[in-house]
Parts: C-alpha cells; sequence; structure tokens
C-alpha cells in the first residue's frame, strides 16, 4: 500500500509521470501522523502489524524533497512504526542526511527498506537536471548501509538504449561503494512522457521506446517491454555477486527479514519463516466467512473452495496475512 507524504514533484525528470501541483509545484499533506492511523485502520484491505500490510512512501512525489516534505515523511514513518508495526519502503534520489537518518532509526521503522533511484550516470544532468548527481547518491546509499539502513539501489527506470548500455558502469559504481542489491524497474508511458523525451533530440531513444511500447494512451500509464533488458542486466548483476530482486516489495521482505510467497515472483526471503496457519478453515471463520474446504499445498498455496465468489478485501487480508498465493475455487 503506497502512502503520500506530498504531491507532486519539482526535480522534473523527463522520463517521470509526477507532475508538479498546484502553483508551488508540491503540496504537502494536510493529513496528520494519528489521522493517517485512523484512515489506514479503516481501510478494509490493510491489515496492521509487523506482518501486515508491506507500505511503501512516496510513489507521486519524492519523499526527502525538502524540509517540509521530509518533516511530513518522518511523521509518517513515527506513526505508522509506533501504532501500526507495518514494514516500511521508501525510495528516494535525494541525499538522506544525518540528521534525517537517526531520525529514521529513532523514531521510525529501524528496519526501513531504502531504495535509491538511479536511472543513469553519464545521462543525468539531461535525464534529471534537478536530482542529485547520481555517485552522491550512490554515496548516500554507501552512508545509510554504514548504520544499519538496509539499501538496495533502484535502476529505474531501464531506458533502452541508455540504462542498459550503462550496465557496466552502474555495476561498477554500485560496487564501489559497497552496494550489492538491486530492483530493476521499468519505464511507465504515456503521449506526455514520451512529448518530454522526444524533446531531448535523442531520435534513437525516442525510437528504441516507441517500438517496446505496447499501448501509447493520453493519461493512462503503460510499461514499456523490458524483460529481455531486466534479464540481461539481472545476469550481468549476478555474475559480479548482486542480489537482484524480482519487485520492490522483495527488497521490503529482506530488510524486514521476512518471507512471502504471495504472487509469482516469490518465495522471496526465508520461505522458513513464512506465518504459520494451524487450522485453514478457520483462518476464515475468523472473519467471518463460511468456506466449504481449505488447506496448504505442498508449493504453499492455500487452497479454498467456496459456494460464492470472496470480497476483495478478503482476499486482500487472507493472501497479506499468511503471505501466500490464494487459490479460489467455487
Amino acid at each position: 500500500m503506497t502512502i503520500h507524504p506530498a504531491y507532486g514533484c519539482t526535480l522534473g525528470c523527463i522520463y517521470c509521470y509526477v507532475k508538479p501541483n498546484t502553483k508551488k509545484g508540491i503540496e504537502v499533506n494536510k493529513l496528520g501522523g494519528p489521522e493517517l492511523v485512523t484512515a489506514l485502520s479503516l481501510n478494509p484491505h490493510f491489515l496492521p502489524g509487523k506482518w501486515g500490510t508491506f507500505i511503501a512512501l512516496g510513489s507521486i512525489t519524492e519523499c526527502f524533497l525538502n524540509e517540509e516534505v521530509t518533516a511530513k515523511t518522518i511523521e509518517y514513518m513515527y506513526w505508522i512504526n509506533k501504532e501500526l508495526g507495518n514494514p516500511q519502503q521508501v525510495s528516494t534520489k535525494m541525499i538522506i542526511r544525518p540528521e534525517i537518518s537517526e531520525k529514521i532509526l529513532s523514531m521510525g521503522d529501524p528496519y526501513l527498506s531504502v531504495l535509491i533511484s538511479i536511472t543513469s550516470i553519464n545521462m543525468a544532468n539531461l535525464l534529471e537536471p534537478r536530482a542529485p548527481p547520481p555517485i552522491e547518491r550512490l554515496n548516500n546509499a554507501h552512508y545509510l548501509n554504514s548504520i544499519g539502513l538496509r539499501t538496495s539501489v533502484f535502476i529505474r527506470p531501464i531506458l533502452p538504449g541508455v540504462t542498459d548500455k550503462e550496465n557496466e558502469i552502474l555495476l561498477r559504481e554500485s560496487l564501489r561503494f559497497g552496494i550489492k542489491e538491486l530492483v530493476l524497474g521499468s519505464l511507465m508511458i504515456n503521449t506526455w512522457i514520451m512529448s518530454k523525451i522526444d524533446k531531448l533530440g535523442l531520435p534513437v531513444l525516442s525510437n528504441e521506446i516507441k517500438s517496446r511500447a505496447k499501448s501509447m494512451d493520453r493519461s493512462r500509464l503503460s510499461p514499456i517491454y523490458a524483460s529481455d533488458l531486466k534479464q540481461a542486466m539481472k545476469r550481468a548483476a549476478e555474475s559480479l555477486g548482486f542480489v537482484v530482486y524480482p519487485a520492490a516489495c522483495a527488497a521490503n521482505v529482506a530488510s524486514h527479514s521476512q518471507s512471502c510467497y504471495m504472487c509469482d515472483y516469490g518465495p522471496c526471503g526465508n520461505t522458513s519463516n513464512l506465518p504459520e496457519i494451524e487450522d485453514e478453515k478457520e483462518l476464515f471463520e475468523i472473519i467471518g466467512v463460511k468456506v466449504k474446504e481449505a488447506f496448504l499445498t505442498d508449493e504453499q498455496r492455500l487452497y479454498v473452495k467456496t459456494s460464492s465468489p470472496l470480497l476483495k478485501h478478503v482476499v486482500s487480508l487472507v493472501k497479506t496475512s499468511t503471505r501466500r498465493r490464494l487459490v479460489i475455487k467455487q
């Protein structure tokens, strides 16, 4: 589940879907920490607790963009950790200063999963004109790891003809700063983003993206085809000893020493650490749902037979609490 400390961003990264919000470029979330906890607790799809819903902060903003947004981010981290205890994750291009990282450790989630986003080293000035230089981000990642905040490099988005061509330097520089955990992410595209990329005057990049775009809508975001690029980068990274997570949430699982088998990317983490299920059928009865049959397969999938479709929030809660895929038959 994504939590938004603010709306909008002023970094102006060419490939990004986040637009400036309001005349100031960004709007800080007016919801206070206690109100956020109440809103989450009332959400039928949200499960509180250490083994509850995974939380990612950001998505439509930069969580450490300025003092005001940073303060709201820390506030949310504090209240989530204090009242709910859910595993948290944040991705950023900004430099998390020592005084902020100390607040995260003392007030927020001490096991916070930090993703440092990088797309290119050689073309960063063109692609990310107002973001800190990538080498400074990697140096910050080294510092965060040194004080106990588990930090991965988030190579996102992979720009065809740019990021993949810099694979060697990205991996070499990550290793130089002692970072050996990666997450790979695809480019999301719409006509607005494509128009920004076209204005760069790099026809090879533009044509490569367009050839990989499954569709291109005015507003709706669609991922480009990048499986071949991801696999090539993954093979190169693993040959150098990197741990390459299949998705951002997998880094969150590892940072909190948990395990998860909720989707096709799994199993993630230590599968011997999956939550125990004493009585599969009783699990559903506890939340007021009667089922005909329920059992755990050898593949760690929770099989359930029902007489009527399960509500979406029931499916979400059961998957989250058991950390397993749910196979539903009627």
